[in-house]
């Protein structure tokens, strides 16, 4: 199962993100990727300093990546379905293949990876425009297996994951926010693009939140049902062991240990990923970039 999180930024999808991590674990085997700038998630995991810094970052193996899954390196990249003769990056049985290896450290039956940020002598001057074009890239040729294998992917803030198609090759996405006004008005727009992508496999998580009736608050001004909806109450608890880098889920207070189960346990009763559906999200998106030879120059001359 592979799930993606996402939100404004600060509303806490790296502690989701490791929270289900360690949750997932238990039972199971987990690939983290972090694909934000803020390069946060293996921190929050708790893996040792040295080894978070020695590790290297996938946004250095861009040229191996296209090689591998014989992506162009020209303007028809922007297109997202993998050609049919495309090689595929696997994480099966708990077993990853040796590029996954080699960019990722583990333990406890979590590994993590990491996209990587602008070097030093860099910033500044270059941007991350064509890290997130390898991240989908990289996303959308990543196999995971059937069977206790989850892909947990900590996307960065805002729309930007969507409008660069990194999800779709996704089976759900968790939108994570806060019950406040500024926060949700960025969680409808980011609704809106999962609608344009044809991704109905989502659901909502209120963060930080202070009182039930958030739930109610959430569901009317986003539209969705509550059912989707699921709440954790703020906690200095967990705020204190997030900061201390010692968040685990068998560290949550109760209330919120029950909440994160029965999220995942919706989450799981309600995938539904498939390679049709994979296809189908990659060609609506083609279909909506090239819909005559005309837009195919103007793409050419603006990548």
């Amino acid at each position: 199962m592979k799930i993606g999180f996402c939100g404004k930024g600060g509303t806490g999808k790296t502690t989701t993100t490791t929270l289900l991590a360690t949750y997932l674990a238990k039972n199971g085997n987990v690939l983290a990727i972090d694909s934000d700038t803020n390069e946060n998630l293996a921190y929050a995991l708790g893996f040792d300093k040295s080894e978070i810094e020695s590790m290297e970052r996938i946004r250095k193996f861009n040229d191996e990546i296209f090689a591998y899954t014989k992506t162009q390196v020209d303007w028809k990249t922007r297109q997202v379905a993998p050609v049919s003769d495309a090689n595929y990056y696997e994480f099966i049985d708990g077993e990853m293949d040796e590029f996954l290896k080699s960019v990722s450290i583990s333990k406890d039956n979590i590994s993590v990876a990491h996209l990587g940020n602008v070097e030093k002598d860099n910033k500044g001057i270059t941007g991350m425009c064509s890290a997130y074009t390898l991240m989908r890239i990289f996303l959308n040729h990543l196999k995971v297996g059937t069977y206790n294998d989850y892909l947990l992917v900590d996307l960065l803030a805002g729309d930007e994951p969507l409008a660069r198609s990194m999800i779709i090759n996704l089976d759900e996405m968790l939108l994570v926010v806060e019950p406040t006004e500024k926060n949700l008005s960025v969680a409808k727009d980011i609704i809106q693009s999962l609608n344009k992508l044809e991704f109905e496999n989502f659901h909502i998580l209120i963060n930080k939140s202070f009182k039930i009736e958030d739930k109610e608050y959430v569901s009317e001004y986003l539209g969705i049902d509550i059912s989707r909806i699921f709440r954790v109450e703020f906690s200095t608890e967990v705020l204190q062991l997030d900061n201390n880098c010692e968040l685990t889920f068998d560290k949550l207070p109760k209330s919120i240990k029950v909440e994160i189960e029965e999220l995942f346990k919706s989450i799981k009763e309600n995938s539904n990923h498939s390679e049709e559906l994979f296809i189908k999200r990659a060609k609506k998106i083609d279909e909506r970039l090239y819909p005559d030879s005309n837009s195919k120059q103007t793409e050419k001359h603006h990548i």
